[in-house]
């Protein structure tokens, strides 16, 4: 993939990204605005029935659109994970689980989540960044190397650091190499005996 391509995909995922928190946030805000009104006509002595009328417009859509879309990126992610996990595909299975998570996410924060990772992303690509330093990827790498690290501990809990073996090591070379030196100068001290017995 070309530099350009790659800056061009950080675009696409930006605005990706931001129309997804958008969307929901609209359709969040759209819905929140609704209730207040419904329960305010209440309050006044309206009834339930005549504040849903008085409230009602082509708006209402919006939420249910919003939602509709969360639950399908949601599902057509989990089941592309399952899917790359049933042909060996892990690293695309993790990619699709990623992606899963992120809007449930979004879904979850009415949009919060996908306006940052829109925001992160345009800043990205106007400085000259691909898909490869984009919010999805940088959050995939911080997940592999937090999963590394959890990883390493557990082996190093079960079967011992090889921090401790290296020490002993380092221990036991400085050993030999004192006992060089003792034997060394041992030896200085024979010939020096050797010297003083031709002597006599």
């Amino acid at each position: 993939m070309s530099e350009s391509d790659e800056s061009g995909g950080g675009w696409l995922e930006g605005v990706e990204h931001v129309a997804d928190g958008a969307l929901e946030a609209v359709g969040h805000g759209i819905e929140s605005a609704g209730e207040t009104a419904a329960h305010a006509f209440e309050a006044v002595g309206t009834t339930a029935e005549d504040a849903a009328k008085l409230v009602a417009s082509d708006a209402d859509v919006i939420p249910g659109i919003s939602e509709v879309v969360s639950v399908a990126q949601t599902a057509y992610h989990a089941g592309a994970a399952i899917g790359d996990a049933v042909t060996g595909d892990w690293d695309g299975a993790a990619d699709h689980a990623l992606s899963m998570s992120e809007s449930a996410a979004n879904a979850a924060t009415f949009g919060a989540v996908g306006l940052a990772e829109g925001a992160y992303d345009l800043a990205n690509a106007a400085d000259g960044g691909g898909e490869s330093t984009d919010a999805h990827h940088e959050i995939g790498g911080m997940l592999q190397g937090a999963g590394n690290w959890l990883g390493d501990t557990a082996y190093n809990l079960v079967n011992g650091s090889d921090d401790s073996s290296g020490g002993d090591t380092s221990s036991s070379s400085a050993d030999s190499s004192s006992g060089g030196d003792a034997d060394a100068g041992a030896y200085d001290d024979a010939s020096a005996y050797g010297d003083m017995s031709s002597m006599e």
